[in-house]
């Protein structure tokens, strides 16, 4: 079967991927998995396209290649257990300044530029209007 990788990787000459963390699905995630090579693994973490990644469910990229799927949110998602230890701690870390929240802070009457930031992937952490 003839590869259907993605003109983007083509264009790159990029090898086959090993590992694919998701999460837009839908046919944006369907053609990452196609970078994958066989034997891969896809994680997926949501699908922010609306859409599920349609090799989430069959477990092979559209070139034919067996992945494996593992989903970390949503249907399939195994359970987390009790989280509030891990929660006290991130609380904690934040309350005493060894983690810090990375914000992009915007005045109101600028969210269209925050939007545009946004789109163009210029900002680090979240985004803050205020």
């Amino acid at each position: 079967m003839a590869r259907r990788r993605p003109p983007r990787a083509r264009r790159l000459r990029a090898p086959a991927a090993t590992l694919l963390i998701d999460g837009v699905g839908g046919d944006l995630g369907a053609e990452a998995a196609a970078l994958l090579g066989p034997g891969g693994r896809l994680v997926v973490q949501g699908w922010a396209s609306g859409r599920p990644n349609p090799v989430a469910a069959s477990a092979v990229t559209p070139d034919g290649h067996p992945v494996e799927v593992r989903a970390v949110v949503g249907p399939g998602a195994p359970a987390f257990g009790d989280l509030r230890t891990y929660q006290r701690r991130a609380l904690e870390r934040a309350a005493s300044g060894e983690w810090r929240v990375l914000t992009h802070r915007v005045a109101f009457a600028e969210a269209a530029r925050a939007h545009r930031e946004l789109e163009e992937r210029r900002t680090v952490g979240k985004v803050v209007l205020g």
